[in-house]
């Protein structure tokens, strides 16, 4: 596989030479400039006394930009004119990059969702699957995120249309996925998951919420309950009242063991106002990517306890499941 998930990016790079100055690398969006359909956002770093900017076709690659140009200013490698120059040329000319979750530096082609879908209808793996993470800014000025999903590569992209931003996603997971040695290729597709399986279910999410998302399709009951696995064979006999017992362990434990995931989300980062219950306990909940989805609610004094709480839940809920004849 390539190394590319394991170069930084420039705002990360900036963040730490900042770090290491004992200052603080502040962004700011500028200008958006060119039709609401292909917007060019400009953002300004400000790290002490020196200060760039950056172009680009959704907010985050304008960031990168300008990161990357305050990293040149500092390493003495331009002048502050020289870098912001470079910068904007860069954008006009189309050379637009693309950054990776995982930080890697991406350039999409021209026709991103088309030549996304050509290459796994080649590999024979399943068509590219979309979801709309988040709808945020007012009417006029809207940035939308949306995650592309091929077997178990995910990969987000933004822009002021969901057309962009779909075409973002897609450019970043085609360049990883065409960074793939041939001799690995068939290792994508997982050969236990059923093609008629339940598909990856599509959100129009236009509250800002970012859902639980998950990079497998869930194992089925069925599956389970016939499962000779040592901790799922223990979960069936074991009490889950002990005291002290750590559930998240045990839960991610048998996770691993079952091929499914397990992701928590407190509810505070969904609805602010609600973080605590009516008797100011914290809350969360914990999604388990079976067959149909489990999403199980916990509740306590700290985030940490909702976590065990909600996990107990899901692993008492699993328990009587996998029991059921």
């Amino acid at each position: 596989m390539s190394t590319m998930g394991h170069q930084k990016t420039p705002i990360s790079l900036l963040q730490e030479l900042s770090t290491h100055m004992g200052k603080t690398a502040q962004y700011d969006l500028i200008a958006t400039e060119g039709a609401a359909h292909q917007q060019t956002f400009v953002f300004r770093v400000t790290v002490g006394e020196v200060v760039a900017t950056g172009a680009g076709l959704s907010k985050k690659a304008a960031k990168h930009k300008a990161a990357e140009s305050a990293l040149n200013i500092i390493q003495g490698k331009v002048t502050p004119e020289e870098a912001n120059n470079m910068s904007h040329l860069h954008t006009t000319a189309g050379e637009q990059s693309t950054y990776s979750e995982s930080g890697g530096v991406l350039t999409p082609p021209d026709n991103p969702i088309g030549q996304l879908q050509e290459l796994v209808v080649e590999r024979g793996w399943r068509l590219p699957e979309y979801i709309v993470i988040s709808e945020q800014g007012p009417p006029h000025c809207k940035e939308f995120t949306i995650q592309v999903k091929v077997e178990k590569f995910k990969d987000t992209g933004t822009g002021s249309s969901k057309k962009a931003a779909k075409r973002s996603a897609a450019g970043v997971l085609l360049t990883r996925l065409r960074e793939i040695p041939p001799d690995q290729q068939d290792m994508v597709r997982d050969a236990d998951i059923d093609e008629d399986s339940v598909p990856f279910v599509v959100r129009d999410n236009k509250t800002g919420v970012k859902p639980m998302h998950s990079a497998r399709i869930g194992i089925t009951w069925a599956t389970l309950r016939n499962s000779a696995g040592e901790k799922i064979t223990r979960l069936k006999s074991t009490s889950l009242s002990t005291p002290n017992s750590n559930y998240c362990q045990l839960l991610q434990e048998l996770a691993e063991e079952q091929n499914f995931e397990v992701e928590y989300l407190d509810i505070a980062g969904m609805f602010a106002a609600e973080e605590l219950s009516a008797s100011s306990l914290h809350q969360c909940l914990v999604q388990l990517t079976t067959q149909p989805v489990t999403v199980c609610h916990g509740q306590g004094h700290t985030r940490d306890e909702a976590h065990a709480h909600a996990a107990h839940n899901a692993l008492q809920y699993l328990k009587l499941m996998v029991r059921r004849a």
